[in-house]
């Protein structure tokens, strides 16, 4: 406000003077400070505004410290640094429980399986986990098997105490596809000469290549054994029964000449399934117990021990049990099934003492 005309100036702005162009044109001089300008700036004040950087910039503005302009600060870094941290130490902790849990279990399990088959291996007769009947244990006429009285050849080998595999290490089996059936799924440890389509007249004949070329019965010869295993029939199934039991009388003739000290078994033949039995052009169940009868009497005449086998898997119709499963033809266990398993079991609790 202009204090000597009283009014405000068209061209001020609040109490400072924008001079006009007439104004302008008049060399400057310094007013003098009376007691109606008493507002205006002491020369020393102008000049003390003109010094300074910037005469806009408020007095009470004070500049800020200087920071960084980019990134986090330290302390951001080091929260960073913490968090990485305890992540890894998170993920080493669950590494080092997931593997030891699986050692864990990996040892629990191998534990479990080495004591069940521990187990099994020291079963006795009466322990035996496959279905054994009460009569196996008595004779025809109800008295109890005298382990001591002299072998009646007549009848197949009772049942006496599960052996372990030390009893067949100086054994061996001899046999078509399923003695080979037995040899990779049984886990009875022992010699064996098998191959898939060998029968009575093959063993004597055929070249086999996984025994360097030799025939089934040079094999034997170069083995020292003490306990020999025999099951043939289900390859000669379409022969005459006269022919088959001709050439397995042969066989056990030549067994015994080649090894005279050696225990015979003689395992009759298994049946086959009810539909196989029902197609099969070659032979039947019919066929097959007709076999067996004439290997039962093949027993006594050569004096040979009888495992019967048969009726261990028949059925009361006469055909392989349901429970087992077999493969696609009928005529063999299922590989790996419980079928070997327990044709194992038989051989086990199923031995002489010579």
């Amino acid at each position: 406000m202009n204090s000597q005309n009283g009014n405000r100036s068209p061209r001020g702005y609040g109490d400072f003077h924008i001079p006009s162009v007439e104004e302008r044109r008049q060399p400057y001089s310094s007013p003098t400070r009376t007691e109606t300008n008493k507002n205006e700036p002491t020369e020393r004040q102008v000049q003390a505004r003109s010094s300074a950087p910037n005469r806009n910039v408020s007095a009470n503005y004070r500049p800020r410290a200087k920071t960084a302009a980019y990134g986090p600060s330290s302390s951001d870094l080091e929260a960073y640094s913490l968090l990485i941290l305890i992540a890894s130490m998170i993920i080493l902790t669950v590494f080092v429980l997931c593997a030891y849990s699986g050692y864990v279990f990996s040892k629990a399990t191998a534990t479990y399986s080495e004591e069940k088959l521990t187990a099994f291996e020291k079963m006795t007769a009466s322990e035996s986990p496959f279905r054994l009947l009460e009569s196996d244990y008595f004779l025809d006429d109800g008295s109890a098997v005298d382990p001591d009285a002299p072998y009646d050849y007549s009848g197949s080998v009772p049942i006496s105490a599960s052996v372990d595999d030390d009893y067949f290490t100086d054994a061996v089996f001899i046999g078509d596809s399923r003695t080979e059936g037995l040899w990779l799924y049984s886990k009875i440890k022992s010699n064996y000469i098998c191959e898939r389509g060998l029968n009575l007249t093959k063993f004597f004949s055929d070249e086999l290549e996984k025994y360097d070329g030799n025939t089934g019965f040079d094999e034997l010869k170069s083995l020292d054994v003490s306990k020999i295993y025999v099951c043939f029939g289900i390859n000669e199934i379409g022969w005459t029964p006269s022919a088959f039991i001709k050439k397995y009388g042969d066989l056990i003739d030549e067994i015994k000449a080649e090894k005279p000290d050696a225990i015979v078994y003689v395992q009759n033949v298994f049946p086959m399934t009810k539909e196989l039995s029902e197609s099969s052009p070659y032979g039947n169940n019919d066929k097959i117990r007709e076999f067996n009868t004439l290997i039962s009497e093949m027993c006594v005449e050569k004096g040979v021990y009888l495992l019967d086998i048969y009726s261990y898997f028949v059925d009361e119709d006469g055909n392989l049990k349901d429970s087992y499963e077999t493969g696609v033809d009928g005529a063999h266990f299922k590989a790996g099934g419980q079928g070997y398993l327990d044709w194992a079991s038989y051989i086990r609790t199923h031995t002489v003492q010579k």
